[in-house]
């Protein structure tokens, strides 16, 4: 509308692979800036991406993340369990 492009920068590819920033206190020098995550969707209530955190296994809501939609994505991981035939 009116000739402006609308802004896309918040949208991002279902299942990329992201790393949200490890903010917590206890954060040391020798310490991971960021875990690897999954990126499964958007928060409802707030303006911020929902995370999956490998590491934590817990689903976390921030803003503070860097996509990497470039990567294979992260569902394609090799299983221990039996192949579909």
């Amino acid at each position: 509308m009116h000739g402006k492009q609308p802004d896309l920068s918040f949208y991002h590819v279902f299942g990329a692979l992201c790393y949200p920033t490890n903010d917590s206190a206890n954060i040391g020098k020798l310490q991971p800036k960021a875990d690897i995550g999954i990126f499964i969707g958007y928060a409802t209530t707030k303006k911020a991406f929902r995370i999956y955190n490998r590491r934590t296994r817990r689903i976390v809501e921030t803003i503070h993340v860097d996509f990497d939609e470039l990567t294979a994505m992260a569902s394609e991981q090799s299983s221990s369990g039996p192949a579909l035939q």
